[in-house]
């Protein structure tokens, strides 16, 4: 579904109640319903044949035969071949019909699905054998004056699809048409990557510290709209190498409940050593290889301490979880983990430039992405998120707008802009969503909420300690 184009770029809106994925649902259950009457015909018509013949019916036509005719056509009309019998017939193969078009439809999407992987592993597979190659031709670039990264950036931009090759990353380690998956190829790069000392965190604990002066009651810092929410990721990012905050927001609701925001920021820093801050690369990668990492449990302590000074731990409230980038595919991650939702109610996730396609999170939990056509990070496992009732993706074209680089395209205040064109679009799916989540969004409407900011860092092993923003040392 297409909003528009304008100065701002167009959006595209996929899956939620207006998607393809609840209209395959809507065609099943309205085969299933047609089967069912067709069965309820049939049924109908069996018992007029039986009454057609019933003994009483013969008797009485001795008395009155020109009734009994008029009676026994009558039947004969409903219960013959060209009366209900043939109405449940007409009814079964218009259920089947609709059955087998849904059939049809999700097994080409699975094998267009299976075949662009197919590609995208050979394509991996060849680049992979090629690094002396690769590498002669970026030293000779350099060389000859080309800003190589800045090149790079901008051919992102105007060939975004280049980024969904990533997908293929299991055709590294196992070579194209590899029954391995996405997860089982990268975990395989991750675990090579460790017995180096990279991308990995063993040994490692985490330390969650709720940042001094920050909590505060009222309506600053409470999202009440999508943008806010988005927007809230920039007042979390570290400065001057701090780490940074991950931010809980306590909603009050009418019946005297809550409901809770989390919102985490993006990656901070890119060394492949895991340091003291978790919003790394690290993490990043662990992430999308579905291992558990101490920057989720992180998430969850400071989720947890926050229901804990409010009085409110383990009262199942309903928690909405957001995030830009990394702290997307936390959200998304947390979301997918069972044992999350067993100790915490997730009922909604929104993503801003987050690659989380891949992440099972279960269709009880409504799903937000918003994405930019043009910014590669949110295409980095190379397949489309699921239309489905409760995933609604919504896609901004940056083309004609003064972003020219997919590192610009995936910056938080682009994603601000495009999360308030969401806010006002006319979709019908992102407004459901919007409506289901409105309990997120009340802002002070049912008294004031409470904003709790907290620090979470990684203790290495050897360290024993994590530095507290108030200079503390929390062993």
């Amino acid at each position: 579904m297409t909003e528009g184009r304008g100065p701002t770029g167009r959006l595209d809106v996929t899956g939620g109640i207006g998607g393809v994925g609840a209209a395959l649902e809507d065609l099943t259950a309205a085969s299933a319903r047609l089967a069912e009457t067709a069965g309820d015909v049939a049924e109908v018509a069996a018992v007029l044949l039986r009454a057609s013949l019933h003994a009483d019916l013969l008797v009485a036509a001795a008395s009155c035969p020109a009734e009994v005719l008029r009676a026994a056509e009558g039947f004969a009309q409903l219960a013959g071949p060209t009366g209900l019998p043939a109405d449940a017939a007409a009814l079964l193969a218009l259920a089947m019909s609709v059955r087998s078009a849904v059939a049809a439809y999700e097994g080409g999407e699975e094998a267009v699905s299976t075949l662009v992987e197919s590609v995208q592993d050979s394509a991996v597979f060849a680049l992979s054998r090629q690094p002396v190659v690769i590498s002669a031709a970026v030293v000779a670039a350099d060389r000859a004056g080309v800003d190589v990264a800045a090149e790079a950036d901008r051919l992102l931009f105007r060939a975004p699809w280049l980024a969904d090759l990533a997908g293929g990353v299991e055709g590294v380690v196992a070579g194209p048409a590899t029954p391995l998956d996405y997860e089982d190829g990268l975990g395989l790069v991750v675990g090579a990557a460790a017995t180096r000392g990279w991308l990995t965190e063993a040994g490692a604990h985490v330390a969650v510290t709720p940042v001094p002066g920050r909590a505060r009651t009222g309506r600053l810092g409470a999202p009440t709209t999508i943008a806010d929410l988005v927007a809230t990721q920039a007042e979390l990012d570290g400065r001057d190498g701090q780490p940074d905050h991950v931010r809980v927001v306590q909603v009050p609701q009418t019946n005297g409940s809550s409901a809770w925001v989390v919102v985490v920021p993006g990656t901070q820093e890119w060394s492949p050593a895991a340091g003291a801050n978790p919003s790394d690369l690290t993490s990043d990668l662990l992430l999308m290889a579905r291992k558990e990492t101490l920057l989720a449990a992180g998430v969850e302590t400071a989720l947890r301490m926050a229901q804990h000074q409010a009085g409110r731990d383990g009262l199942g409230d309903p928690v909405l979880l957001a995030g830009h980038s990394q702290g997307g595919i936390v959200a998304a991650a947390l979301a997918a983990d069972p044992g999350f939702r067993r100790r915490q109610r997730v009922t909604h996730v929104v993503t801003s430039g987050a690659p989380v396609s891949r992440m099972p999170v279960p269709p009880e939990v409504a799903v937000l992405s918003l994405e930019h056509r043009q910014d590669a990070v949110p295409r980095l496992e190379g397949e489309r998120n699921a239309d489905r009732r409760t995933w609604v993706t919504v896609t901004r074209d940056l083309r004609g707008s003064d972003v020219q680089t997919a590192s610009a395209s995936h910056s938080v205040a682009r994603y601000r802009d495009t999360a308030a064109l969401a806010d006002a679009c006319g979709s019908s799916s992102v407004k459901a969503w919007r409506t289901g989540s409105s309990a997120f969004l009340a802002g002070d409407a049912h008294g004031m909420p409470t904003v709790r900011d907290y620090v979470v860092e990684r203790t290495l092993p050897g360290v024993g300690s994590a530095r507290r923003p108030d200079g503390k040392i929390d062993a």
